[in-house]
């Protein structure tokens, strides 16, 4: 076969493709203290609704504990550990589980 029937069926090979740096865009002294302030007040809007978001968490915890008269620490825990409890989990069954619930099976379809 010649090499030009092979280079004409042969799929073509991926280029490596190289990230292009972007040139660092020089900014005013005026125009970076003014994107330093807008960074700084949108960072603390965040900070301030975080807070209020645990604020009001705390004050539903509060809530709960003096209504089912648990502790402060307890009703915490459920609320803050029983979210990662209920989407996690343990899901591999382990061969003797697996085992014993088949002999219980067994034992129960045979009474």
């Amino acid at each position: 076969m010649p090499p030009s029937s092979i280079a004409s069926t042969a799929r073509p090979q991926p280029q490596k493709q190289f990230l292009k740096h972007r040139k660092k865009v020089k900014l005013s002294a005026h125009a970076q203290k003014a994107i330093t302030a807008q960074q700084r007040a949108k960072h603390a809007a965040f900070d301030a609704d975080v807070a209020a978001i645990w604020s009001n968490n705390f004050e539903a915890c509060q809530k709960l504990a003096e209504k089912h008269h648990k502790t402060l620490c307890r009703c915490q825990d459920a609320v803050y550990l029983g979210a990662k409890m209920m989407t996690g989990g343990h899901k591999k069954v382990s061969k003797w589980s697996a085992y014993v619930a088949a002999t219980v099976k067994q034992i129960n379809e045979s009474q």
